[in-house]
Formats: C-alpha cells, structure tokens, sequence
C-alpha cells in the first residue's frame, strides 16, 4: 500500500470511531449537553466549532548574523478544532499560520532588509478520537508535546510533524503521571509548510517519543520523556514552578536535555520571571546552552532540527518584558547576548512583539 493510502486508511480508520462515540462518551459530557440553554443547543457553529487560538502581530526583529537581519514582520495564526459530534469526542484540529519553514511563523512586511511575502499555510491537521475520559488518538499532521518543557532546548514552536500518537490522562493520584503518551512519527521536510505535502511521510517514522507528565502541587509541573530522533536517542526532564512568594521572582522554569548516542551532549535552560502591577507587567531573565552538536546529524553534519528561533544554538543570555496594556493586548521585549564565539546564529538578538487575541471577536460572531 503506497504512503499516500496509508494516510487516507488512517483517517477513515478513525473516522469509524465517530458513530459509536456516544458509547465512548462519558456520562457527565451527556448530562452537560442535556441541561444546556436552547440557543446554545440549537447553534450548529457553537456545538461543532471551538476557536482554540486565534491571534494577529507585528514584530520588529534584529540579529547581528551575516547577513543581518533588522526587519518588519507580521504573522496571523489560528487554531480551530472541528467537532464531528458535540461531545469533542471525535474531531479534526487544524492550524492555519503564516511562515514558510520550520522555524518560522513570521512573514516579511517588505519594511527591512528582506523582500516582501505573504504566504499562510495549514501546518497542522489531524484527526483525533476520544475513548472516554482518560484515553485519547491522533493520527495526521500533529503537534509536538513538549510536557513541562519549552522551545528553549526543544523543537520550534511553530514546527511541524506528521505520525501518530496515543495519550492517557488521569488524576495522577500518588506518584502516578497525570499524563502519558506515545508518539511515533516523521520530523523533517523543513521548507515544506504545508501539512498535505508532507502526508506521505506518515509511512516513514524517524521519531518516537515515550512522555510521562506530573502535576505534583497547584504550582509544580515536571515532565520527563525519552526520544529517538534519526536513531539518536535522547532524554529530558522539565519542570515549571509558579505562585513563588519570593519579591524579586515568582516563576522558575528548568529543562534539561541528554543526547545519548553517537556523542556525549546536553543542552538545558533556566527562566525566572516576576509580575508586578497584579501581572500587567511581566520581568525575565534566561539563560539557554543549546551546543551545535547537541541536534547535528552526524552522517551529513546538518541540524535534525531547530530550537525556538530566538534562541538558537550556543551559550546565550537574556532578558524578557511582557506587557499587557489592554483586554486581548500584549507587548513583548526581548533581548539576549551570545556567550561563546562560535560564528552561527549570531551573538546580539532583540525583538519587539505587538500581539492581539481575536479569538473571543470569532467566538463571538458564531453564537
């Protein structure tokens, strides 16, 4: 069976799963639809549309690499989760962005150094199906699950993979995960945006991805996973602290990497933050240690991937604000310096970010 097949037999596989969905569906979610208000009932866009993300910015970017980079970008992304039965037990996630690679959901507004372009692709697209409370599938263009950690040591946010993956969830009770799950997949095709040019790899597994996540208190979250990307295999831990009642810091959040095989490598990161004005304003510092040979591909020495776009690889260091001035608003600074003098990416990063969430306008339009 060709590749392309093998992904259409994987969607209606799961497609099967959609009538007998009332048997998998929990009795509480039944109980919640029954006592709904009539005018929520009755509107088809509320009971089978669900805006998960929708939002619009402007960011002015600057990295000292060569050839420099100093111009205006714009981005638009939304992420709309389609529900074949009001439930959600069985639905279709879509993620519609601009950026045309993988490290990228930014395009260029022609202000700056770079020539104009306006592309918008769908990244993402899966199929997932729900088996009662605590199981959950996906099969398609899927999204990474980083658990407790961030793009700093890990792929990009706005990357892109196809394969499949099986989660659990459950109260976590003692020592037990809140959260398990399996995924097994295909990372690559970096300049291929569009998740239908890229469904022919769901035959093709260079990923695989074994993840266990802990909420142990109201204010601490940690994950640890073990992976295999292009047969080296890796692990890591995170851990996300918030509510610190400290003056000067009141989040932490540590990650740590350990490549495995082919070579002795890590990579981690350290954030603090502190909100002051009850969180209008938001303070940072970071620091990430992401080395070249931590992702690199020993066959071609070429990268498996790529961190968060403002980080990058090598030792840097940096500074965060964030702002929230209005309802929906948010302003984001950031700048960071390279530590070491290795010649890629650059050593002086900075960014302005002007972002608003429309996602409530929409929601609010289908009601």
């Amino acid at each position: 069976m060709g590749y392309g097949r093998k992904v259409w037999f994987g969607l209606l596989l799961g497609l099967l799963f959609i009538q007998p969905a009332a048997v998998w569906a929990d009795d509480d979610d039944a109980a919640a639809a029954s006592s709904a208000s009539p005018s929520v009932v009755q509107n088809f866009w509320t009971r089978h549309v669900k805006i998960l993300g929708a939002d619009a910015g402007l960011r002015w970017r600057y990295n000292d690499k060569l050839p420099k980079d100093a111009d205006m970008q714009y981005r638009l992304s939304t992420r709309t989760q389609f529900n074949f039965v009001p439930s959600g037990s069985s639905y279709l996630y879509v993620r519609a962005e601009t950026g045309y690679r993988f490290g990228l959901s930014w395009n260029y507004s022609g202000v700056g150094r770079n020539s104009r372009d306006g592309v918008m692709y769908i990244k993402s697209f899966y199929f997932g199906q729900k088996f009662g409370r605590h199981a959950e599938f996906q099969v398609g263009g899927i999204e990474f699950d980083r658990g407790a950690g961030t793009e700093m040591t890990y792929a990009d946010d706005d990357g892109w993979m196809t394969g499949y993956r099986m989660k659990f969830t459950g109260s976590g009770h003692g020592w037990m995960p809140n959260k398990v799950s399996v995924t097994a997949g295909y990372v690559g095709m970096f300049t291929q945006p569009s998740v239908f040019d890229r469904f022919h790899r769901m035959g093709t597994a260079n990923y695989w991805q074994v993840l266990a996540q802990k909420r142990f208190a109201e204010n601490l979250d940690a994950s640890a996973e073990f992976f295999s990307l292009n047969s080296v295999r890796y692990a890591r831990l995170g851990a996300n602290v918030t509510k610190i009642p400290t003056w000067f810091l009141d989040t932490v959040r540590l990650e740590w990497t350990q490549r495995m095989t082919q070579q002795d490598s890590s990579a981690w990161a350290a954030s603090v933050s502190k909100g002051v004005f009850r969180d209008r304003l938001r303070l940072g510092v970071f620091y990430s240690h992401v080395l070249n040979e931590m992702y690199q591909n020993n066959a071609d020495y070429t990268q498996m991937w790529q961190v968060g776009d403002f980080y990058g690889r090598g030792r840097r260091l940096g500074w965060t604000i964030q702002s929230k001035p209005f309802k929906n608003f948010t302003v984001i600074a950031m700048g960071s310096r390279k530590l070491d003098h290795t010649r890629y990416n650059g050593h002086y990063r900075g960014q302005v970010i002007v972002r608003y969430d429309f996602g409530w306008l929409v929601d609010k339009m289908m009601r």
